[in-house]
């Protein structure tokens, strides 16, 4: 039987005796050799393997922050580029009806040009009432 590092043995009389297991000499040499050093030293250890899986901790949350961060960012991105898109789509038709609307304006000052040119050129050979009727007729 084992107990905290000593071995425990019966005899027949039913007294036990308390032999020291090998860790147990080990402990006893270390402790005379070095003292309480060493245990300074693991306790010093112990203390900075905790504080290195909290900061390990610490460092995936952030991690994990991060990413999420990274997802909205993108989805902002997303968000932003479609609004652009969707913008510069009614621009472009904006654009593209004015155009319009300025090409139809081009052709009346044309046409309205080419009539004042033809009823002129009318008023000086002839009826200007017949010559306005004709010209109305033909654009209409």
């Amino acid at each position: 039987m084992l107990e905290e590092g000593f071995l425990v043995t019966q005899k027949n009389t039913d007294r036990s005796t308390v032999i020291p297991t090998q860790s147990d000499e080990i402990a006893r040499v270390r402790d005379i050799l070095f003292g309480s050093n060493m245990r300074e030293y693991e306790r010093r250890f112990r203390t900075i393997e905790d504080e290195l899986a909290r900061h390990k901790q610490s460092l995936d949350e952030l991690w994990q922050r991060l990413d999420a961060l990274e997802g909205q960012v993108e989805e902002n991105r997303r968000q932003v580029l479609a609004e652009l898109r969707k913008q510069i789509d009614q621009l472009y038709d904006r654009l593209q009806a004015r155009i319009g609307q300025l090409e139809e304006d081009t052709v009346a000052k044309v046409t309205l040009g080419d009539l004042l040119i033809e009823m002129g050129s009318r008023m000086k050979g002839g009826s200007v009432t017949e010559s306005l009727e004709g010209l109305l007729e033909q654009h209409e």
